[in-house]
């Protein structure tokens, strides 16, 4: 309650035309269909709210667990097929301008499994240190 009665008023006036889709930022679960000239799609399991998503597991920089094993030997779907579905969904969407934002924990293990992955130019994977 102390950090929402903290919250600066200009602030839910942005909340307030999010939930009135006024905005024009959007979920992840809520672009399907729609296209936007400019994306940035922002990859967190960290700060993620479904556990049925792992973006490290999805670009290779964490193992598949147990659970997900086995529902590949079940022929079950993953929390990678899940993820690279969304992603897809998400990437999609820009018609002019996209820009991926991953936090992970290890950056250098992240970078070099993005560039592995070969599904954007390698001379546009960029950490932190670049961008700094």
């Amino acid at each position: 309650m102390e950090r929402y009665l903290a919250c600066p008023a200009d602030e839910f006036w942005s909340y307030r035309r999010y939930v009135a889709e006024q905005s024009p930022f959007s979920t992840q679960q809520g672009i399907k269909g729609a296209e936007f000239d400019k994306v940035l799609v922002i990859a967190d399991d960290e700060e993620g709210t479904h556990q049925q998503f792992s973006y490290d597991k999805y670009f290779g920089v964490k193992p598949l667990s147990d659970r997900d094993h086995a529902n590949l030997a079940e022929g079950k779907e993953t929390q990678v097929e899940r993820t690279r579905r969304l992603f897809y969904v998400c990437c999609t969407r820009a018609m002019t301008d996209l820009a991926v934002i991953l936090f992970s924990q290890d950056v250098r293990a992240s970078e070099a499994a993005v560039t592995a992955m070969g599904i954007f130019p390698a001379d546009q994977v960029f950490t932190e240190v670049a961008l700094g």
